[in-house]
């Protein structure tokens, strides 16, 4: 019996809609996405906040959270070294009201590198880039 565990499924979704005229029901309007239509995106994690899902992805090297329908899922695997985190408590960082994360450890974990990834501070930002580029192997 052969095993495929050195073959690394990742999570990946599709950008389907980017202006508010064409999203679907229920997705926050209120935002410039800025997303390139039918481009595929790594999910570096995903928040669930006021029952709403958001994805962890980049464009132009500026990683941010995006509403779920904006996207078609591609890959549904999530990476092997995905964490979970469940929360009790809003921490007061976007998306508020978090319920749960996914993602990679620091992602979930640290609450300093979570709102510098938020922020863009540099330091947060290497360390989003080097779990990507661990991720793409």
């Amino acid at each position: 019996m052969t095993s495929n565990l050195s073959i690394r499924e990742k999570m990946k979704i599709i950008c389907k809609h980017n202006k508010s005229s064409n999203l679907p029901s229920g997705t926050p309007s209120n935002f410039n996405y800025g997303l390139e239509l039918e481009k595929e995106y790594l999910v570096m994690g995903m928040v669930l906040a006021e029952n709403q899902l958001w994805y962890l992805v980049d464009e132009h090297g500026k990683p941010d959270f995006y509403p779920y329908q904006l996207f078609q899922v591609t890959e549904a695997s999530l990476g092997h070294n995905w964490h979970f985190k469940l929360y009790s408590d809003d921490d007061g960082v976007f998306p508020f009201n978090k319920q749960s994360i996914w993602g990679y450890s620091e992602l979930c974990f640290d609450k300093k590198h979570y709102e510098g990834l938020v922020d863009r501070e540099p330091g947060a930002l290497q360390l989003y880039f080097m779990r990507k580029a661990e991720s793409t192997f």
